[in-house]
């Protein structure tokens, strides 16, 4: 039984992760931080408790044979605080990876925001350049070529779109307003947006693993269907089957209220869920990404079906207390 540790394992994704992972058949060890909040992680998965210090990072990683890299901070307050927890913790990652002879493999997960926006009416390719317009994305940029220049051993970045499903915050405020009987759309309803299901990026994560297809090479994951901005709103009205009002808001109302967020942000000491950058993140008219090198190295095949998805997402939201 081949034995996977899973770094950042409390988050969105690493929970699921280590779930779907041990149903395949893996052995799996959730590395998470001294104060996570662990409540999405499943009980009967192994943890360790960390510091992130490269000595409990080198003693972890000792007997494990694939490393997946989830930790990451998506918020923050300013630029150090980014460098610190998406540059440096995966500098000593691929530290204690190479130090360990048993590792065979290390998947680090990147993010869209690495690449940045696709062209005009075109779908963003691995081998197109990188223009990231966040520090969050620059942060991962750079920390994705610390692997390409400087690991030795074979490695896999994977770049997912908006991921969403069962334990996801971000987007919980939208099934929340839709409860309210309130939709927002925000902006143009042109722009076009990529979206991957929590299931569908397990599942390439899945196939990533012990496919030699797979070493030094980057993989963007969405679930291959392009999207307006309206779509996912649109969707979850045939989930949640209520009236509402229909609010169209301009996107320069984004400006005063990234302004009042960032100000809220150094007042309480917190990284606002909105800032500067944000917004133009969120006005972007084309986060779209090709999936078709995944299908083609990999076998690939997500299913679209976002009613169904945002169905099960909603009755965990549901069953969690958390609507």
């Amino acid at each position: 039984m081949k034995r996977i540790l899973i770094t950042g394992a409390n988050g969105f994704v690493g929970s699921y992760l280590t779930q779907y992972l041990q149903e395949q058949g893996y052995s799996v060890t959730a590395m998470v931080r001294n104060s996570a909040n662990c409540k999405l992680l499943f009980p009967h998965i192994q943890q360790i408790k960390t510091d992130y210090s490269q000595e409990d990072l080198n003693t972890a990683f000792s007997g494990q044979d694939i490393i997946i890299h989830c930790a990451a901070l998506v918020r923050a307050r300013n630029w150090n605080e980014y460098y610190q927890a998406n540059v440096e913790l995966t500098k000593k990652v691929m530290y204690a990876y190479q130090l360990n002879e048993t590792n065979s493999q290390l998947v680090m997960l990147s993010s869209q925001a690495a690449a940045g926006m696709a062209a005009p009416c075109q779908a963003k390719k691995e081998t197109d350049p990188c223009n990231p317009i966040t520090d969050y994305g620059r942060s991962k940029r750079i920390a994705e070529h610390l692997l390409i220049d400087g690991c030795l051993k074979p490695w896999t970045i994977i770049r997912p779109a908006s991921v969403y499903g069962p334990g996801d915050k971000d987007f919980l405020s939208f099934f929340q307003a839709i409860q309210k009987h309130l939709s927002v759309n925000l902006g143009k309803p042109d722009k076009r947006i990529s979206f991957v299901y929590v299931r569908e990026l397990a599942d390439l994560i899945s196939k990533v693993l012990e496919a030699k297809a797979s070493h030094y090479q980057i993989f963007f994951a969405s679930d291959g269907k392009t999207y307006n901005q309206s779509d996912f709103v649109d969707a979850l009205h045939k989930v949640i089957p209520t009236w509402t009002l229909q609010l169209q808001l301009p996107d320069s109302l984004l400006i005063p209220i990234a302004a009042l967020s960032e100000m809220g942000g150094f007042l309480t000491k917190k990284a606002p869920v909105l800032n500067w950058q944000k917004k133009d993140e969120i006005t972007g008219k084309n986060w779209v990404v090709s999936n078709e090198k995944a299908k083609s190295l990999l076998g690939f095949k997500p299913k679209p079906n976002m009613v169904n998805n945002l169905k099960e997402t909603y009755e965990w939201y549901q069953d969690k207390g958390w609507l």
